[in-house]
């Protein structure tokens, strides 16, 4: 995908309503998202960036993905500790953990972290027992350094999109200025 798409809000309103054609499915993944958002950047304006590619939207925190929105499905990633159990057994629910031991976390860089992931129709009736776990998980991530890689991948268009279609305000990153590698040398001049 070329990036200047990412800018696009119309870019994006094609993207999520293809992978999203049910209206009602749709505005509560988005507020899901807006929700999302809205935590990671109350913890640490600089940690998060939505990327927008043509078969999922995600919102990275940190070092990881935390929300994925792909065609019919939700990935969202928990903090392990408080999850509701209940959700480890559930029908059409697949939660994936790391391997070699749970609490090591799904993603290292974020310790207890378990992914969650479920068909978009589920989302009422998944969200009271995992937002607790999600909302921690946000909090968690937003501590760790952002990705090199956000910054750049973010998609402005996606969160214009959010603001038009949720008519609510959803914040940008808050990026802290670029630095120059290359500083200039202090140039010495003798004195005579």
């Amino acid at each position: 995908m070329l990036t200047s798409y990412r800018h696009l809000e119309a870019h994006a309103r094609n993207v999520i309503e293809s992978l999203l054609p049910r209206a009602a499915e749709r505005d509560l993944c988005l507020n899901l998202l807006a929700d999302s958002i809205f935590i990671a950047h109350q913890s640490r304006p600089s940690s998060w960036g939505v990327t927008l590619f043509s078969n999922l939207v995600r919102l990275n925190v940190g070092m990881i993905e935390t929300v994925v929105i792909s065609e019919d499905y939700l990935y969202l990633i928990l903090d392990f500790p408080i999850t509701d159990h209940s959700i480890l057994t559930a029908p059409h629910v697949e939660v994936l953990v790391n391997p070699t031991d749970i609490h090591r976390g799904l993603y290292l860089s974020v310790p207890e972290s378990i992914g969650c992931k479920f068909p978009t129709h589920l989302l009422s009736k998944i969200k009271p027992i995992i937002w607790p776990a999600h909302e921690e998980l946000l909090k968690n991530a937003s501590a760790t350094r952002r990705h090199p890689m956000t910054r750049n991948a973010h998609s402005p268009g996606m969160t214009a999109y959010l603001r038009t279609e949720l008519k609510r305000s959803i914040p940008e990153p808050v990026y802290p200025p670029i630095q120059n590698k290359h500083k200039l040398k202090r140039q010495i001049v003798p004195r005579h």
